[in-house]
């Protein structure tokens, strides 16, 4: 049974994706102009991000399915979770930090961009890897 503190806050809990989400449009509607060009090193965290971690974690999954006890399903999960683009909830910290949100908005806009193409590569290496 859930405590009446969890159901309360339950709802609150649930949309704080979707706020962000929100949050970083309104963000892009108003700075449009500065999202046109992509702040020095963006691109180069899209990349570390979406190959250069994958791939350090696909040679981590595979260790660990020859020598320890990760199952194969547990590896193709890990291995499309590690390639999963920059999380929106980083932009509402860095927004209400106030470090550097434009840089923060181009990355995550960027690599989600960038995942609707790697994600499907890496689901693809992990099913043909760890069948």
């Amino acid at each position: 049974p859930r405590s009446g503190v969890a159901t309360a806050l339950g709802p609150l809990a649930a949309s704080a994706a979707p706020l962000a989400m929100f949050v970083l449009g309104l963000y892009l509607f108003d700075q449009r102009s500065l999202m046109r060009r992509a702040e020095p090193g963006v691109w180069l965290h899209v990349v570390v991000r979406l190959i250069v971690g994958p791939v350090l974690t696909i040679l981590l999954a595979v260790a660990l399915v020859e020598w320890a006890s990760l199952d194969r399903t547990a590896a193709r999960i890990l291995v499309v979770l590690g390639g999963m683009p920059a999380a929106v909830t980083t932009f509402s910290i860095a927004q209400q930090s106030s470090v550097a949100p434009a840089r923060v908005a181009s990355t995550v806009v960027r690599s989600s961009l960038v995942s609707l193409l790697t994600l499907p590569v890496l689901a693809t290496i992990a099913q043909q890897l760890f069948a």
